[in-house]
């Protein structure tokens, strides 16, 4: 997720009075390497599956 889309769901959570932390690829690879957990580390390194044929979200609201 774009960080500007993650700060726009995050503002919209705050509204709602709900704590919301996001965590980007990034942050979770950093745990894992800090903790030794490998399985989680290899994990967020993954791919994630294509979305090619998923219907588009754009212009929806949630």
């Amino acid at each position: 997720m774009r960080q500007a889309v993650a700060t726009r769901k995050r503002r919209k959570a705050q509204k709602l009075g709900v704590n919301v932390e996001v965590l980007f690829r990034a942050d979770i690879e950093r745990l894992a390497s800090h903790w030794r957990l490998r399985r989680l580390e290899h994990a967020a390194r993954a791919r994630p599956p294509s979305r090619r044929g998923a219907p588009s979200v754009r212009g929806m609201h949630a």
